[in-house]
């Protein structure tokens, strides 16, 4: 099977869970809006934000390590995956307690205690899950955790009916996280033994190297965090009203399923580049670098161009009109969302070739100077000074790893295909601006029919390139 057809066919089976796990969680985020309130929503907010930050370093770097080290030759998967996991079970239980505990230092009440104090056991589930992603990733066997994440955004369903039926709050909605979770990590790691007969184990020698693969990249993820989250809460430290907060949480609630498109597809290349790139085939390298531009260009534009012109409605749709400020906000972090997926691209071309320690200055000058700005312009201007931020930090990490990735491969790749996407996205516009009236949804149903019409005249994709992915060989 090519490489192409490899990738396309793993990259499928987790857009078509995501499309159906995003219809469950648009479910979802009905009811919780509907449910808490523009500023019971934004309290749910603040402890989901507090546990993500949490989240975010517990990682260490680990999930990303987990693929490269999996993906190089004579790697002993077993040891290395057993390792990792161990490692992160570890970190998750120490820095989940740990900021459970310290949260009950700040000023946010006792609803957001509670809340935060529960969803830690919910984040460590799912912390154990995205490790596990590595090993699928890698071993290109993406059905399985495809379905624990529809499983796993059932229960999540299932869980917040109940608790808004019993009017249990946020920390049954913690409750029902922790449910969903747990159907997610127990599907993960029952298939993963499928693939390698790994346990929970500590070698010395595999940690050593584990950590100094990592350690480059968890500094990077430290400093990451403090952009990526920080943002919320500065806007609770500084007094921004709890509904505010809400506003710009439900806004943000769309990019937690946008952004993760391109990491999967990022996901799912990164094997083959390490590949190549420890082989020293540069043609290949530049095979897989172009591919990887084109993919995730074709996937950015309509995502910027349709993201950006439906945003107010897809609010007030997923909602309720309580939530229609979300709009503007949602249009503004569409703009940040579009450079994730090129920062997810070059970042992980970074972490193929080990230059993670290069990157490490820029993700902290991008720490430094954002949480400066968030400080500055949120007491003032709120929820849209952190989303006009939130694209300039993005704007950044991804200028600064394209850059880095294009002098240290020496590959320069063509821009055709990037700009026949650009066409296909702006005459998708088109489409969409002349039917303000029509229903959301048939909106953006139409708009990916009219994008994938437009990307095949422009030459975006070409009926031979659809050819060799359905191909046989």
């Amino acid at each position: 099977m090519s490489l192409s057809r490899k990738i396309a066919k793993n990259a499928a089976i987790q857009y078509t869970s995501k499309i159906i796990g995003t219809i469950l969680g648009l479910f979802t985020i009905a009811l919780l809006t509907r449910y808490l309130g523009a500023a019971g929503f934004g309290e749910y907010t603040v402890a989901a934000s507090y546990l993500q930050f949490t989240g975010t370093l517990v990682d260490f770097g680990f999930t990303i390590t987990a693929v490269r080290m999996l993906a190089e030759a004579g790697a002993d998967r077993k040891k290395i995956f057993g390792n990792i996991v161990t490692l992160r079970l570890i970190s998750a239980l120490f820095v989940f307690a740990a900021s459970a505990a310290l949260a009950l230092l700040l000023p946010w009440g006792g609803d957001v205690h509670k809340a935060i104090a529960v969803g830690a056991f919910s984040f460590v589930l799912l912390s154990l899950y995205q490790v596990s992603v590595g090993l699928f990733q890698q071993s290109m066997k993406m059905e399985f955790p495809a379905i624990a994440e529809v499983a796993g955004r059932a229960g999540l369903l299932i869980g917040v009916v109940a608790v808004r039926a019993l009017g249990f709050g946020i920390t049954g909605v913690m409750v029902a996280m922790g449910a969903g979770n747990l159907i997610m990590i127990a599907i993960a790691l029952v298939a993963s033994r499928k693939i390698t007969a790994w346990k929970l184990e500590l070698d010395k020698g595999t940690v050593k190297n584990i950590v100094k693969q990592s350690a480059p990249i968890a500094v990077s993820i430290m400093f990451n965090l403090v952009y990526l989250r920080g943002d919320v809460i500065v806007m609770k430290l500084v007094g921004r009203p709890a509904a505010e907060i809400g506003q710009y949480g439900a806004a943000y609630k769309p990019l937690d399923v946008i952004t993760v498109i391109p990491i999967i597809f990022m996901g799912l290349v990164l094997p083959h580049f390490v590949d190549a790139w420890s082989r020293i085939d540069r043609e290949r390298v530049r095979r897989v670098i172009s591919r990887a531009l084109d993919g995730v260009s074709l996937l950015a534009f309509p995502t910027l161009v349709g993201g950006m012109m439906l945003a107010t409605p897809l609010m007030i749709f997923l909602s309720g009109q309580e939530f229609a400020p979300a709009g503007p906000l949602l249009a503004l972090l569409i703009i940040a969302a579009f450079m994730v997926f090129y920062g997810s691209l070059f970042g992980h071309l970074i972490v193929g070739i080990g230059k993670q320690k290069v990157m490490t200055w820029f993700y902290a000058i991008d720490a430094a100077v954002s949480l400066g700005l968030y400080f500055v312009f949120i007491p003032r201007y709120g929820a849209t000074a952190a989303a006009l931020v939130t694209i300039f930090s993005e704007t950044l990490i991804a200028v600064a790893a394209g850059i880095i990735v294009m002098r240290q491969t020496r590959v320069f790749p063509p821009l055709g295909i990037a700009l026949r996407a650009t066409l296909a996205a702006l005459a998708m516009g088109v489409v969409l601006l002349i039917t303000p009236s029509l229903n959301v949804i048939v909106r953006v149903v139409l708009g990916a029919a009219a994008y994938a019409v437009f990307a095949l005249l422009f030459g975006a994709v070409t009926k031979t390139e659809i050819k060799k992915l359905v191909a046989n060989d």
